[in-house]
This record gives structure tokens, sequence and C-alpha cells, in this order.
């Protein structure tokens, strides 16, 4: 190799490129973190490793209580005829006594064919009065005469529930000579291990919100399809709410905890969450000159007819 003479001052554009160290950060910057939250509130819950494809669950619950006037009134007249929403006159038999709570009028039932009811107006201390179509409906139970048969046998039937167990992979690879190469940061393939493990997190996140629950049998290559929240989740599920105030977030509250257990877990999209949080914006008082810290967060909401705290 010829050899390379340099007159005068040397700068760092003299030398050899290579020889120069590079003067990088040891730390590899992630631009966005873990939030797979769903799967973090299951990892604090008991569970057991699936041993079928399919898994499957038993749920029962017991005899209603509520239904409500289907379409058109009941007057304050003589209607001894009415209908309750459909496929709801299965809760009641005949001789059950229901309050109308729109007008606080108790009715006895006396005969029923599906969800249109023959009554009797008034019952107790209450005049018939004018009640509007969806008004809520209360079954109080039955009132039997002295010597009478048992009456009409009902009971909730057993339903069965199931999900598919599904297979998430997510392969990465490399050759002999990558992996024992130096790198900055950590080397391969723990770095790329460490970041698999987080897309796969979110892989199953994003699965257990809206994954859709099939099965395609194809042996030996069968495949199984993860149903998530979205298909298990039917009522109180509100696709659009409208503008929201705090009196308006508390009835849609009232009819939530009107029904099941008194713990209640409430999921909604950002835009509605901040919403929600903006309401009480108003109320923050600047009391010190030097305070910055300005917003509220709602992640538990107290309703005043039922008392617990729906998160």
């Amino acid at each position: 190799m010829a050899l390379a003479i340099a007159t005068g001052v040397q700068d760092t554009e003299t030398g050899v490129a290579d020889e120069h160290v590079v003067d990088m950060d040891r730390q590899i910057k992630m631009k966005q973190d873990d939030t797979a939250q769903f799967m973090t509130i299951l990892g604090k819950l008991d569970s057991k490793a699936a041993t079928q494809i399919k898994v499957n669950w038993l749920e029962d619950e017991y005899m209603p209580v509520l239904t409500s006037l289907a379409s058109g009134s009941i007057t304050a007249t003589g209607q001894t005829a009415i209908s309750v929403a459909a496929g709801e006159g299965a809760y009641i038999r005949a001789n059950d006594i229901l309050y109308i709570a729109e007008t606080g009028e108790k009715v006895s039932v006396t005969s029923l064919t599906g969800d249109a009811l023959t009554i009797v107006r008034s019952v107790g201390g209450v005049a018939a009065a004018t009640a509007s179509s969806g008004s809520q409906v209360v079954i109080l139970g039955p009132s039997s005469a002295q010597g009478a048969d048992t009456g009409t046998l009902k009971a909730t039937k057993r339903v069965l529930g199931f999900n598919y167990t599904q297979i998430f992979r997510d392969p990465f690879g490399f050759t002999g000579t990558e992996a024992e190469a130096e790198l900055y940061g950590a080397d391969d393939p723990e770095r790329e291990t460490a970041k698999k493990a987080v897309e796969h997190r979110r892989h199953l996140e994003a699965s257990l919100w809206v994954g859709g629950r099939d099965f395609t049998s194809n042996p030996p290559n069968s495949i199984g399809y993860m149903g998530g929240v979205s298909e298990f989740l039917v009522s109180n599920v509100f696709a659009t709410f409208g503008a929201i105030s705090l009196s308006g977030f508390d009835l849609k509250m009232q009819q939530i905890f009107q029904q099941g257990s008194m713990n209640k877990v409430l999921f909604m999209a950002p835009t509605a969450a901040g919403a929600l949080s903006r309401l009480l914006a108003n109320n923050w008082v600047k009391a010190d000159p030097r305070e910055s810290l300005y917003g509220a967060k709602v992640n538990a909401f107290v309703n005043g007819a039922f008392g617990p705290s729906c998160r």
C-alpha cells in the first residue's frame, strides 16, 4: 500500500473515517410503551390452563323482576289488556302483581298469552292512571288464592357459554453471525426477544377486546379464533350517547346498576372518557398563584341511587 502524507493541520476529516469511535447512546429508545391494560388486569385474576380447543362454562340467573310496557300506553280508564316488551312475557305468571313505576298503580295478571296480558286494574289504594309506552314494570310476585294449585311452573334455564383457544405466534430469527455480532444497546436476539414479548401482549390485548369467536375445521390444520369482550357484552352497550352531562351520565349508571352484581366496570373510548373528565374541569379553583396543575381524571363514578362506584 502506498504511503500517504498529510501536510498541515489535521482535522476530523483527514484521517480514516472508520478510526473514529462512534458517539452512540448505548440505550435504544422505544417510541411507545407497553400499554396492554386488559392483559394487566387479567394477570391479577385467578386462572387455569385450557385443556381443549373449546372452553365451556355454564351461566344462570334468577327470574327477572323488571320489564316494561310495549308499544302503546295504558290508559286511566278501564283498559284491561296490555303488552310488555317482546319476549319478556315469559317472566310473568298468572296471579302476579305488577307495579307500574310511572304511576304507582298495581295491577293483577289474570291470564297471559306470550307478551299480551289480561289484568285487573288498581290493586290497592292507587287509582288507575295513564302510563306511557316504555314505562318500567316491576314484577312483585304472585298473589295466590286459598286452596289454589301451584300455578304455572317456571325456572330459568342454564346457558352454555364458550370460547375457542387461539394460537398466537410472533416469530423472528437471526443468522448465527448476526447473533454473535457486537451491537450498541442490547445484543440481538435478546433485544428482539424483549420487543416480541411486548408485541405478543399487544396482539393478545387487541383480540381480547374485539376478537371474533369462530372455528375452522380443516384437519390437520384446524384453526381456533378467540372471541373478545365485544362478542359477549350485549346489555348496557351504548354505541352513541350524544352530549355528555353529569345528569345524563347518572341516568345511564342507574340503568347499569339495576341488573346484575353491584361490582361494575365501565369500558369507554378515549373520547368519551375525556369528555367525562372535562365535565369536572370547571370545579378547579386556583387558590395559589404558583399552582399550575389543571384538569381532572375520573376513574370511578358513584351513583346516588345505588351507591357503589362504577370503575
